[in-house]
């Protein structure tokens, strides 16, 4: 993705026309950080200006497709650098998909956002493939299924835009897509199954053996995959629940399996991050979810200027509520309450030994 030089005419042809809207400025900004490699500022400043962009739809646009960027960028270097971190550069992939995906949805009849998702989920599979071959096989196994239940999420949200747009106009139509992701999910949740069973045989190991003959790191990997396969039982009945919904074409209900399933997965994976990892991805998820939030309050203060009459100019997708935005809340302080009470029992530990 050379574009360095496009978005800097870009940024000066925005400028050129006179707009004096803070989000226009704030979005030059993040098209300068973007062209100069800066991607934490880019990232911050392009998530500032699709939260402001309001009813201005090419900004919009704009935003969510350098954002695309901007993730797709950081994670191309974060592969690639002096200490590559595979699982970071998945994560940071798996945002710029979802952006790409933004983008796409605002300008269907415009193929660039729909190509560089293309591009970003190939190299996600690719790396989630080359973890596979470079680390334990449970933890690439665990990041590889996550990638690929983000991927279906975001195909859940698609169906559930379709059935707002007319999926009562062609039923048929949004039925065959929900059959053909419910096949998807059936293919998870059997690699979910093997995930259990690689975690099942590292408990049985550590746990076939005498207590004082477990070393310190084998006490402490046997409460992480105990942790662990908790956590995936509960990804597992969310899996299960959205493929059976999927194959009912209950897209709505089925999208909203399909993120506790994420979230459930999530947890799995963080029992075995440490402590300072865990809250970057939580931070992380939060930064999303405040942009977004912002964007429902701007669409609802919108509709109060114009008398509570909806207008074309704001586009909230069909599955962004303040309900999935609540849940999503939940389950940071859930995470962050799990957080704090492993700290307290590795204090406690500390102070014992």
């Amino acid at each position: 993705m050379k574009r360095a030089l496009w978005i800097l005419l870009l940024a000066v042809a925005a400028c050129s026309r006179g707009v004096e809207r803070p989000a226009r400025a704030t979005y030059n900004d993040g098209v300068a950080a973007l062209a100069a490699g800066d991607w934490d500022t880019a990232e911050t400043k392009l998530l500032e200006a699709r939260s402001e962009a309001g009813v201005d739809p090419e900004l919009r646009w704009r935003a969510a497709l350098d954002l695309g960027h901007a993730f797709a960028g950081h994670a191309e270097e974060v592969a690639k650098g002096d200490r590559p971190d595979l699982s970071q550069a998945i994560e940071l992939y798996g945002r710029a998909a979802a952006w790409f995906q933004d983008a796409a949805r605002l300008r269907p009849a415009d193929r660039t956002a729909a190509t560089d998702l293309e591009i970003v989920r190939l190299r996600q599979q690719a790396l989630a493939d080359q973890l596979a071959e470079g680390e334990r096989a449970l933890e690439a196994k665990l990041d590889k299924l996550i990638a690929g239940q983000r991927a279906v999420r975001d195909q859940a949200r698609g169906l559930v835009e379709g059935a707002k747009a007319g999926g009562a106009a062609n039923p048929a139509a949004l039925a065959e897509g929900a059959s053909a992701l419910a096949v998807t999910e059936r293919t998870l949740l059997a690699d979910a199954g093997v995930v259990v069973d690689l975690a099942g045989l590292e408990i049985d190991g550590i746990g076939g053996k005498a207590e004082d003959q477990r070393s310190d790191e084998e006490k402490v990997r046997l409460v992480q995959l105990q942790n662990l396969d908790l956590w995936m039982q509960i990804a597992r009945s969310a899996l299960s629940d959205a493929r059976r919904m999927l194959d009912e074409a209950r897209v709505q209900d089925a999208y909203a399996r399909t993120e506790d399933a994420v979230e459930g997965l999530k947890r799995a994976k963080e029992q075995l991050l440490d402590p300072i990892a865990v809250l970057r991805l939580i931070a992380g998820d939060q930064l999303e979810a405040a942009q977004q939030t912002a964007y429902l309050d701007a669409a609802a203060q919108d509709r109060k200027q114009i008398g509570g009459e909806p207008t074309p100019h704001v586009e909230v997708p069909a599955w962004l509520t303040v309900e999935t935005l609540g849940n999503r809340q939940r389950d940071a302080r859930s995470r962050l309450d799990e957080l704090v009470a492993r700290l307290k029992a590795a204090v406690e530990a500390g102070a014992k030994a």
